[in-house]
């Protein structure tokens, strides 16, 4: 029914892998970006400030988007089995 690619995964698995790589490089770039100019600010102007609020922000909303669901179902996974 689906088209295999390489390593014989699925069509939509790899277009999820291809997604998944995409979010992990943007999301790299962007706190890159943000520890870069907090550095910047904190040099110059004594003060990281908004950057690296908007940083640590960032990595809050990584977990909820990485982790968050991944533990939701391993915890719904155990208590089936119980």
């Amino acid at each position: 029914m689906y088209a295999r690619v390489r390593g014989g995964k699925t069509q939509d698995e790899f277009e999820r892998f291809q997604s998944d790589k995409a979010f992990k490089y943007v999301g790299l770039f962007f706190a890159i970006s943000l520890a870069v100019w907090s550095l910047y600010n904190l040099i110059i102007y004594g003060s990281a400030g908004m950057p690296f609020v908007l940083f640590v922000l960032g990595q809050f909303v990584y977990f909820f988007v990485n982790y968050w669901p991944k533990w939701k179902y391993r915890n719904q996974k155990e208590a089936d089995h119980v």
